[in-house]
């Protein structure tokens, strides 16, 4: 049966494959009464940003399925940041399009976990069964989760990379309400100007430490 005829969360075309992958496999997990958009645009005080996925039932939760053409975490963060400081949403989650390519019942079983409410009965248990030993043991306190390569691997002297890697942004993290914060206090504006701003300010405290330690150092004991 074909899926689009029994969900009307799915809803193709997608503007990549990794995108339509991910909202052909998690909608077969959803609840019936939760709703599942793609591509929607929000309005923050640094301008307009369109998210992958939105999920709406008790929360707004978005979904950002990061490709190979991801590139600045930093830019993302700040992104984020403002979207959720200006109560677009309520919570973010960015999956790497490896993660998502190879581990996609990890990584939604674990979405699972993070987000029981949007998920069905159904679609918890059969997310249990399919995961992994090692997403199964994994906590999920903090807002992000790595999930380390096989000890096989590491006997063999290659790359001790995560093998998952999954972040959950919340407005209540507080480095995001502090970009917020400086957002909101330097009036808005276009995002890029505004890190920029934020990284002369950094640098410019930065070289204030090193002068006061410098002169320290040069104080006769």
């Amino acid at each position: 049966m074909n899926l689009q005829q029994i969900s009307p969360c799915f809803d193709p075309p997608y503007e990549s494959p990794l995108e339509e992958e991910f909202a052909w496999n998690i909608v077969k997990y959803l609840r019936n009464d939760v709703t599942f958009e793609k591509q929607v645009e929000v309005d923050t005080i640094c301008g307009r940003f369109r998210i992958d996925f939105v999920c709406r039932g008790t929360m707004r939760i978005g979904f950002e399925c990061d490709g190979q053409e991801y590139h600045d975490k930093c830019r993302d963060e700040w992104r984020d940041a403002m979207i959720l400081g200006d109560d677009q949403l309520d919570v973010i989650f960015r999956l790497r399009g490896q993660d998502l390519h190879y581990h996609m019942t990890d990584c939604l079983y674990l979405l699972s976990r993070w987000e029981p409410s949007i998920f069905s009965g159904r679609g918890h248990g059969n997310l249990a069964q399919l995961a992994s030993p090692r997403a199964k043991l994994s906590p999920i306190e903090s807002n992000m989760l790595l999930l380390q390569t096989e000890p096989m691997t590491r006997m063999l002297n290659q790359a001790a990379v995560p093998f998952l890697c999954l972040r959950r942004e919340t407005r209540h993290l507080l480095r995001n309400r502090r970009a917020y914060e400086f957002a909101r206090k330097s009036g808005g504006g276009n995002l890029d100007g505004l890190i920029q701003k934020w990284q002369a300010e950094l640098c410019s405290k930065i070289v204030v430490v090193d002068e006061i330690l410098n002169s320290e150092d040069r104080t006769p004991q």
